[in-house]
């Protein structure tokens, strides 16, 4: 909604208060002095999170990442001094207290492993008989034994 201009407030109060004014006349000494006046502009922040690897070791669920520390952090770079003119008339240096490496975080995905350990195909299933005592074989499995350690499902 829009209001028109004679409808906009102007933050007057209406009062039957007179100001009380006063007007001085006299010889005043005038001194122009010119000073620096030095300003200053806010650097952009940078926004940095700090992460970590939160594993989930004995189990097949991947690793999860954790945001550790979110803060946020200006460049450290020279501020440029300039005249009433705009033009440029020098440099401040700004000082820094650390630096910011970014790094690398092992991550591990896991999922179910399928390890055959022997397969028996053979064209005569179809009516075979293996007789009475039926047939044996004998699996070594000596170069299976890292896989064969702890709980496994069979």
């Amino acid at each position: 909604m829009y209001n028109r201009g004679h409808q906009i407030s102007n933050f007057f109060n209406p009062s039957n208060e007179k100001p009380n004014i006063e007007f001085f006349q006299g010889t005043y000494n005038i001194t122009v002095s010119t000073d620096t006046i030095r300003d200053s502009i806010a650097h952009t922040l940078y926004q940095v999170t700090e992460y970590a690897v939160v594993p989930k070791w004995g189990t097949l669920e991947d690793d999860s990442i954790a945001t550790v520390n979110d803060s946020l952090y200006c460049r450290s770079v020279n501020s440029a001094i300039y005249d009433e003119d705009g033009n440029l008339i020098g440099t401040v240096a700004n000082g820094y207290d650390g630096t910011i490496s970014p790094g690398s975080m092992d991550y591990y995905r896991r999922w179910p492993m399928r390890f055959e350990i022997l397969s028996l195909v053979t064209p005569y299933g179809v009516n075979l008989d293996l007789g009475p005592d039926g047939e044996t074989w004998v699996v070594d499995l000596t170069d299976f034994m890292p896989m064969m350690t702890g709980n496994k499902r069979i």
